[in-house]
């Protein structure tokens, strides 16, 4: 067996056991993340295969089993899903998306509960679950990519306009606007400034 690494280490030493950890990454959590995906995106969680590692791959195919358990009765099909159903498909998961995190397929989760990805009709459809995973990882890359460029753009306003004490982009914006048009020098200067970041 290969020794785990540093961050499998670590989610060990903050949770002792998967149970644990189960508490933390709970179906809940997706619901907190809807208005706050970067938070999935971005933040130190684990993902399928350090989760894996950390507690094992049982333990990792019995969480993916418990979220796709909650949709099944969640979503109130006629005919639920048979144990083997549901383990064939958090294996498949476990196996194939290891780099996913876990925050991420909750949020996945929370959004296929909404009905952004269709529904069943009249029975659980793994297939249906995964086709669906792919749309979100498509959405993901975008929402990632967006989110980088905000962040990035927050950044360089922040560093090439050393924003006061106080003060929003907005709010120094428009304060400058007003004292650029009384003559004011510096606020002209400042504003031109402003224009070359926004360009």
């Amino acid at each position: 067996m290969l020794p785990l690494d540093i961050k499998a280490r670590a989610l060990r030493k903050a949770y002792l056991d998967a149970d644990q950890c189960d508490l933390v990454f709970h179906s809940t959590t997706g619901a907190k993340l809807l208005t706050r995906p970067e938070k999935a995106y971005f933040s130190d969680t684990p993902t399928f295969a350090v989760y894996a590692q950390a507690f094992g791959f049982p333990s990792l195919v019995l969480w993916v089993k418990t979220q796709l358990l909650e949709l099944d009765l969640f979503t109130e099909v006629k005919v639920d899903a048979d144990n083997d159903t549901l383990l064939g498909a958090a294996r498949l998961f476990a196996h194939n998306y290891g780099w996913v995190k876990l925050t991420e397929f909750l949020l996945f989760m929370a959004r296929f509960k909404l009905g952004y990805y269709g529904k069943f009709y009249g029975y659980f459809d793994p297939i249906a679950i995964g086709e669906a995973f792919l749309s979100f990882l498509k959405q993901r890359s975008i929402e990632i990519d967006r989110l980088e460029c905000e962040r990035k753009t927050k950044q360089r306003e922040q560093q090439q306009l050393q924003l006061p004490e106080g003060y929003t982009s907005y709010t120094l914006y428009q304060e400058l606007k007003e004292r650029a048009s009384k003559g004011d020098k510096k606020a002209i200067k400042e504003l031109n400034k402003w224009k070359e970041i926004s360009a």
